[in-house]
């Protein structure tokens, strides 16, 4: 089965070089998530508080959505385009 609802409205998404930033990407949904958004052609970052396991296909950060200063550093950082 194809996972397009976990997706909705990606392939409306302008591709020119956009840059999301998922939240929880470790996570079930986060991970099934990044893995589309790859695919779909976007660069990803990926942010959550667990470790890096090494298999990361895409830019990931270890941190906590409730350090703010962090996220905006990395969203500067990366030129993120959108966030989920």
């Amino acid at each position: 089965m194809k996972s397009a609802n976990c997706v909705a409205g990606v392939e409306n998404m302008s591709k020119d070089s956009q840059t999301i930033l998922v939240t929880g990407a470790k996570g079930m949904i986060g991970s099934r998530l990044v893995g589309e958004l790859i695919v779909a052609g976007y660069e990803v970052v990926g942010v959550d508080r667990r470790d890096a396991d090494g298999s990361e296909a895409y830019h990931y950060c270890k941190v906590d959505l409730a350090d703010k200063e962090r996220l905006a550093e990395i969203v500067i950082t990366n030129n993120v385009d959108r966030i989920i």
